[in-house]
């Protein structure tokens, strides 16, 4: 099993959509270890129904997230 950042307890995640592309406007601040920025991800579900998506990166927080244009509510 493989998991993208250390979780002792990890476990292969099911899948609901494939990422088509994805379009990065970002920006760094090394000595911070932080990256800034926005990403829009174009994607195809592959199930009937999707309720929600989970992107996992370490730290991860979003400012704002849009589906279609429109707002929507998330948790960080």
């Amino acid at each position: 099993m493989h998991c993208y950042q250390a979780d002792p307890g990890g476990q292969v995640r099911e899948h609901n959509i494939d990422i088509d592309n994805m379009v990065l406007d970002v920006s760094f601040k090394p000595e911070k270890g932080v990256v800034m920025g926005k990403v829009t991800y174009n994607f195809t579900p592959i199930r009937s129904k999707i309720d929600s998506l989970y992107f996992d990166a370490p730290d991860i927080k979003f400012s704002a997230v849009k589906l279609d244009g429109k707002d929507v509510k998330y948790k960080n």
